[in-house]
């Protein structure tokens, strides 16, 4: 079966997030590489499986933070095995309050070959100001 196309895979990732299934979308993620901004603390990142999964399972899963691209996100493949997904988004940082912020995202995307399926290895985001 040949490999999903990467806005399908970024699309999937994103379903994943919102519907709360961490231990899921961590499995479309470049292991032991994996970098995620905060969007509330700029200046912190999370990287690596081991802090990822705590982050995400102990820190974000009560909150279960919702994230919803506003327009068309734009993919460019790079080269058969790089590509990314930008474009600009809401997030939600904890489902029970219905407190929206406009971002910029660029996710980055990996795979060995490109016969292989797509993994985000970098996900950043930036309020608007």
């Amino acid at each position: 079966m040949p490999p999903k196309p990467l806005i399908d895979v970024f699309n999937k990732v994103v379903k994943l997030w919102n519907d709360g299934h961490y231990i899921e979308v961590a499995t479309h993620f470049y292991p032991e590489k994996f970098v995620m901004k905060k969007i509330n603390d700029p200046g912190s990142v999370v990287s690596g499986l081991d802090d990822l999964y705590h982050y995400m399972n102990i820190v974000q899963a009560p909150q279960r933070p919702q994230f919803n691209p506003t327009a068309t996100a734009t993919a460019t493949v790079w080269k058969p095995t790089f590509g990314q997904v930008s474009g600009t988004g809401d997030y939600q940082d904890d489902i029970r309050v219905p407190r929206t912020v406009r971002i910029r995202y660029c996710f980055s995307f990996t795979r060995s070959s490109d016969v292989e399926e797509w993994l985000l290895i970098n996900a950043f985001a930036a309020q608007e100001p």
